[in-house]
């Protein structure tokens, strides 16, 4: 039997080179040491497991030796998008993926550009090939990803798949799905997709039964003819060991996804809601605001409180923070499937820092918080701060915006602080009672707030008083605002200049701050409210 080949430096991936100096660094640097380093190494280079990792920066010899001293054992392929810089590794390596097929455990690839192409150009997987040991498939730039396309014209089958992340801007073809049906599939994620018709997309769903993490960011579904003249009917599909999903869709697209699966298992939820105030009707069959007056809003209100009904109930839902986001958590903690760190979030609505208030979601997410609040008695604490949004007067830092009088900013910052504490669903609220209700707290309210707020907040609060039935906390803190100190000469005081009969009366405000606001509606019986002021 022939030795195998002599190896040179150049055949050392940077990870044998990293351990090397991680062994050899901590101790002295005698010939001992480095002797016992060499012979670790030697024999840590004899074993298969040394030789599993593929990748295009490899050269020709090194790559040949992975491919055959890792065998029996499945291979790992690695394509990163600095590998376009190697088109003939890029070649070799496509070549080991359609040869040793059957061999390779998972395949990770963020590369679409035209060296990948060049190299997937000859290569022709024979039809309903199957990749019988790959267990991680994750794919970017899906649609322009050659190889992956090559892995679908073949109708490739992944009996064994575990996880499956794809990347993308375009479109989820249905040979997509084939890939995966009938796989041990437990994590898939997919990423600015458009999706075949909602029905489809459920259906396939319905043939990976092992399920338990999903993640969909679908910018579409595709409309069927029936789609537009009528409701879409779905057979609801049960996913049975489902425990996350995250969802990012259209408004209309979100209640007939929701409305299409059973998640009994389900432990924790991530939702955006593509929503844009400028929207044209005519583009979208619902339209994408999320105003409660319109049609569509009470269903996918629904579709949301059906599918968080389990998970709120069996983690025991306790807490309850509205802010940059709407965040509901539980006592009982939560690990993501495959992932180490555990949470307590049950519900976690996103909001975007951009988005303007004629889009309707804060209205929408504090009905959400407060159907919650009204059908749930394990509450215990409530957090509120006011969202930054746009245009609405409100910052999340210490001073005025550019722009923006102290007045305009006090009414602004007023009418969302009575919104947040005045909702629709204000009869359902008063139903149920809250005896686990400890406190409120309310963070963000500047020294400008008008009485309008305060008379909201404390009919709230005298509300939450009668349901819990004993003395609840109020925490209020406030912050003064000043002008941006940071702002040149020329506009440091712009924000103030309407409370001015005349700009040579201008007043220190670092000396000489502003009146406060009106607090007398806070103390209400029973409500024992604390007041910070934030300097």
């Amino acid at each position: 039997m022939q030795p195998p080949p002599r190896r040179t430096i150049e055949d050392l991936t940077p990870e044998v080179f990293d351990d090397i100096l991680f062994r050899a660094a901590p101790w002295a640097y005698d010939t001992v040491t480095l002797c016992l380093v060499r012979k670790s190494w030697n024999a840590r280079c004899q074993r298969p497991a040394m030789w599993k990792y593929i990748s295009p920066r490899y050269p020709p010899l090194l790559l040949s030796n992975a491919v055959t001293r890792s065998a029996p054992l499945s291979l790992r392929i690695y394509i990163q998008r600095k590998d376009r810089e190697f088109p003939e590794g890029l070649r070799r390596v496509v070549e080991v993926i359609q040869k040793h097929l059957h061999r390779i455990e998972s395949i990770k690839c963020d590369i679409s550009a035209d060296p990948l192409i060049d190299a997937c150009t000859e290569i022709a997987f024979p039809d309903n090939a199957s990749a019988a040991n790959l267990r991680e498939l994750d794919i970017d730039l899906f649609e322009n990803n050659a190889l992956c396309r090559a892995l679908e014209e073949a109708f490739t089958r992944m009996p064994d798949l575990r996880l499956a992340t794809l990347k993308c801007i375009g479109e989820l073809t249905l040979d997509s799905y084939a890939m995966w049906e009938g796989s041990r599939l437990q994590r898939l994620t997919l990423t600015e997709v458009i999706c075949p018709a909602l029905p489809t997309f459920i259906k396939h769903l319905n043939a990976c039964p092992c399920l338990e993490d999903l993640s969909i960011d679908c910018e579409a579904f595709e409309m069927s003819d029936s789609d537009t003249t009528e409701p879409r009917r779905l057979t609801p599909v049960t996913l049975p060991k489902l425990a996350y999903l995250s969802v990012s869709m259209m408004p209309h697209d979100m209640t007939d996804f929701l409305n299409g699966l059973t998640l009994p298992a389900l432990r924790g939820i991530h939702m955006n809601l593509r929503v844009n105030e400028e929207a044209d009707d005519d583009e979208v069959p619902n339209g994408n605001t999320l105003h409660l007056g319109e049609p569509h809003v009470m269903p996918l209100m629904k579709s949301i409180s059906r599918i968080i009904t389990i998970p709120l109930q069996q983690r025991n839902c306790s807490n309850i923070y509205f802010g940059e986001a709407l965040m509901i958590h539980g006592t009982e903690a939560f690990t993501r499937p495959r992932d180490n760190i555990a949470g307590f979030c049950i519900l976690h609505l996103e909001f975007h820092s951009s988005l303007e208030r004629l889009s309707g979601l804060i209205d929408f997410a504090r009905d959400i918080m407060f159907s919650t609040i009204a059908n749930y008695s394990t509450i215990r604490t409530i957090n509120i701060s006011v969202p930054a949004v746009t245009k609405t007067g409100w910052t999340v830092e210490r001073h005025y915006p550019y722009g923006c009088s102290r007045a305009n900013f006090g009414k602004r910052e007023s009418e969302i602080v009575a919104a947040i504490f005045t909702p629709l669903t204000w009869s359902t609220a008063k139903d149920g009672a809250l005896p686990s209700l400890a406190s409120i707290n309310l963070r963000c309210v500047s020294d400008a707030l008008r009485r309008t707020a305060t008379r909201s907040v404390s009919e709230c609060l005298a509300l939450f008083r009668a349901k819990a039935n004993h003395d609840i906390e109020f925490n209020l803190s406030i912050q003064m605002l000043r002008a941006d100190p940071m702002g040149d000469g020329k506009y440091q005081e712009r924000g103030w200049m309407d409370l001015l009969s005349d700009v040579d009366e201008r007043r220190n405000w670092a000396l000489d701050p502003p009146p406060r606001p009106e607090l007398e509606d806070l103390h209400i019986p029973g409500v024992v409210t604390n007041i910070t002021w934030v300097g």
